[in-house]
């Protein structure tokens, strides 16, 4: 039976609704492309494309109108991203670690002298949470900052000490298996 079409269970389902909606706490999120674009002095639109659906775009000092997505996960402008502002190397990364702040898979990364990389919101310490509020009672997402994630750069690969003795172990099992096997079929072929 359809749980949602029994009407013994309708107000049990309205119960749990109302308290959902009200003891949950409640919190958003600014638009990230806007806060990145107006952060770095650019201006900030928002214009109707061909369905009538607004679209952010970043003004760049030199004219050019970019989709503010675009522009902040590194797909075009990194001249004028922060990392160029800054000195820095810049380049695009897969990691959902790093990029996960913004929910996105890929995000544009400062590379530092070090080598090691940063997404650039992260980088520039733009924090895009608005107060959250759970009763009546509202806290700034400034009081507990989100972790920053640090990417390294890539090493040259290296067998962990950990590991070292996995391959001297794998050759003994794979000769006691051959071992035993010859034994067998030894054993199978003086019985028959």
């Amino acid at each position: 039976m359809n749980l949602l079409r029994s009407e013994k269970h309708l107000p049990g389902i309205v119960l749990l609704l109302a308290l959902v909606t009200t003891v949950l706490p409640v919190s958003a999120m600014m638009n990230p492309a806007a806060g990145y674009c107006t952060a770095l002095g650019y201006t900030y639109s928002s214009q109707p494309d061909t369905q009538g659906d607004y679209v952010g775009y970043c003004t760049l000092p030199d004219g050019r109108s970019l989709y503010a997505w675009d522009f902040l996960l590194g797909e075009t402008g990194q001249d004028y991203s922060w990392c160029a502002k800054m000195g820095y190397a810049s380049r695009v990364v897969n990691d959902i670690r790093a990029c996960g702040p913004l929910e996105q898979p890929g995000c544009l990364a400062c590379v530092f002298p070090n080598g090691s990389a940063m997404e650039v919101t992260q980088a520039m310490g733009l924090d895009f949470r608005e107060k959250v509020c759970f009763e009546d009672t509202c806290s700034d997402p400034k009081d507990s900052p989100l972790p920053r994630y640090l990417i390294n750069p890539p090493k040259k690969p290296e067998i962990s000490p950990h590991v070292g003795w996995m391959v001297p172990a794998g050759l003994i099992i794979v000769i006691l298996l051959i071992a035993g096997l010859v034994a067998w079929n030894r054993r199978k072929g003086k019985a028959g």
